[in-house]
């Protein structure tokens, strides 16, 4: 039994990951990691969406949902990312998980067609 949950918590870790590799890449894709970067200091959600010229309210939710996973630091309701070369590559990284999604589809049709060798 112990084996069995032990994959499941695998399994869910993998999942979960996964999905909040998406928002990371997302997260990218729209500028808010950049101006992060460009304010240089912890700041509010109102300067960050601000800088990178985006909704709030959508602003606020990534930079929650991240927070939760220590990816972006909270404290004093002003939001931060570490900044290093390892962390840009691993975010740059993120976003081939959204670059596989846009090919799932293509992907799936030519594992189901038995005809292509």
């Amino acid at each position: 039994m112990a084996k069995e949950s032990n994959y499941e918590d695998t399994i869910e870790a993998i999942v979960n990951s996964g999905l909040h590799t998406m928002v990371l890449a997302l997260g990218y894709k729209v500028g808010i990691i950049d101006a992060m970067g460009r304010l240089g200091k912890p700041s509010t959600k109102g300067e960050i969406s601000k800088e990178a010229g985006l909704n709030q309210r959508y602003v606020e939710e990534w930079l929650l949902c991240m927070a939760s996973k220590g990816i972006v630091q909270y404290e004093n309701s002003k939001f931060s990312i570490m900044n290093s070369g390892r962390i840009r590559k691993a975010i740059h990284t993120s976003l081939a998980l959204p670059m596989f999604a846009d090919c799932f589809q293509k992907l799936e049709n030519a594992m189901k067609n038995k005809d292509i060798n």
